[in-house]
């Protein structure tokens, strides 16, 4: 924590730099809930009641605060592979796999909205000690009460959504890719008891895009399945948000990041930074890859209008197209920032 305090505090004190805010991934989003409530800046509600931030915000007049992005992304995302509306979340049981960070976001998320929760854990005492901190939540927050389990429990359990929450099946994570957060069962044909009846499987994973849960899902049950990719876009939808007060077309964003530039494997890691960035910042884009050495970056929203209309690639096209109103809205940021640095 003593790293990551002097880091921000670094950050937000060297003032050539005109600090405005961070995304806060793991290990630090309770840091940031613990530093931001140390030096009495605004804490969300929502983030209150999970004690773990993702956003940074700096104001234009130095008031920092602390919010967490990951809530509402979860159960918009749900809702939307559904075709549900949020206040139906109460009609819902959620069994969440993990009691790390984001199954305390994820699980707070669905308090809001009533959902029966039960957390599943290999150490069942870690998700004992998040439950019974969720459930100290005011009742005025929390409209429902989560109990927990052993990992090994969930065989049987009975639930309608499914929230893979731990790391397992990621790309590049502690375990190997082939694993399941779950022990398989016995029989893994249809009705063996993991998914049985189950309305949805969701995975935060996002790479790769068909983690062993969800393969395993489409292969032995007949309910829908959900990777990462739409809550993280999501996520930083709201971000965005938060640090330019602009409000951005999340479903036409999400559908377009998600359909053009996931789908071709063209990102890997941090999706969607790179896809809003890169898109923007680069005039030249060949059969889904970024001509890096040869492309000079976007000096405006002319600039860009330019090259869109010189592209041949009809995807892409869609993309930036998709793209240029909301490099409207944060062009006069980029100006903004590149005269403080003399430059453009």
């Amino acid at each position: 924590y003593e790293h990551f305090k002097a880091t921000i505090g670094t950050l937000i004190d060297y003032k050539p730099l005109d600090f405005r805010g961070a995304s806060i991934t793991i290990p630090h989003k309770q840091n940031l809930y613990r530093y931001v409530t140390e030096i009495q800046g605004y804490i969300d509600p929502l983030v209150q009641n999970c004690k773990a931030a993702n956003t940074l915000v700096v104001n234009d007049e130095g008031k920092i605060s602390a919010y967490n992005t990951d809530i509402e992304a979860a159960t918009d995302s749900v809702c939307n592979a559904l075709s549900i509306k949020p206040d139906e979340l109460c009609d819902y049981r959620i069994a969440i796999l993990g009691a790390g960070g984001a199954a305390r976001a994820i699980a707070v998320g669905f308090m809001m909205h009533g959902s029966e929760i039960k957390i599943y854990n290999r150490t069942q005492e870690n998700g004992t000690n998040l439950a019974n901190q969720l459930n100290e939540i005011p009742p005025d927050k929390n409209k429902s009460v989560i109990t927990t389990y052993s990992t090994n429990e969930i065989l049987d359990a009975e639930y309608d959504i499914l929230i893979n929450t731990t790391s397992v099946g990621m790309a590049g994570g502690p375990e190997e890719t082939n694993n399941m957060p779950v022990p398989f069962p016995a029989n893994d044909e249809k009705g063996s008891g993991l998914c049985n009846n189950c309305k949805l499987v969701f995975d935060i994973i996002y790479n790769p895009e068909q983690t062993p849960l969800l393969k395993y899902a489409q292969q032995t049950t007949d309910c829908k399945t959900l990777n990462g990719l739409d809550m993280y876009v999501r996520q930083a939808v709201k971000q965005l948000e938060l640090w330019t007060s602009d409000k951005f077309p999340d479903h036409e964003f999400v559908s377009q990041i998600s359909k053009n530039a996931i789908s071709k494997n063209v990102y890997t890691q941090d999706m969607f930074n790179r896809a809003l960035s890169h898109t923007l910042m680069r005039t030249h884009l060949d059969k889904g890859e970024y001509a890096d050495a040869v492309a000079p970056p976007v000096r405006s929203l002319k600039h860009l209008k330019e090259r869109l209309e010189e592209t041949e690639n009809e995807e892409w096209q869609e993309l930036i197209g998709a793209l240029l109103p909301i490099y409207a809205k944060l062009e006069p940021y980029l100006n903004k920032y590149a005269e403080r640095q003399g430059t453009t």
